[in-house]
């Protein structure tokens, strides 16, 4: 028993420390940004801004590229069926999801 106590005060000991060792590490990245010259801050900036932009487009991607097989599905049963005119649009569909992919 007493050994399960001791456990839980090292991870307990564990944890805040690494709490306060986070907290140390945003005030000295603060700091040091404030220490950048303006060039290298407006760089920072400009990066974190394209990253942000990419990091909400990447789940529309996965979107995309599911509905790109769905159409793809759709065209090849349809030539199964012989009903070109819907699979010309189908492909046509494709191409603007390649083309949003790019």
């Amino acid at each position: 028993m007493t050994q399960t106590i001791r456990f839980f005060v090292l991870i307990s000991l564990v944890l805040f420390a690494a709490c306060g060792q986070t907290e140390n590490k945003t005030n000295d990245t603060d700091e040091r940004l404030n220490e950048m010259p303006a060039e290298e801050r407006a760089e920072r900036a400009l990066y974190k801004e394209v990253m942000d932009e990419h990091d909400e487009a990447m789940p529309k991607m996965d979107n995309m590229m599911r509905l790109k097989g769905k159409l793809q599905e759709k065209i090849d049963l349809q030539r199964e069926s012989a009903e070109n005119a819907e699979t010309s649009a189908l492909e046509e569909a494709i191409q603007q999801l390649e083309a949003a992919d790019e």
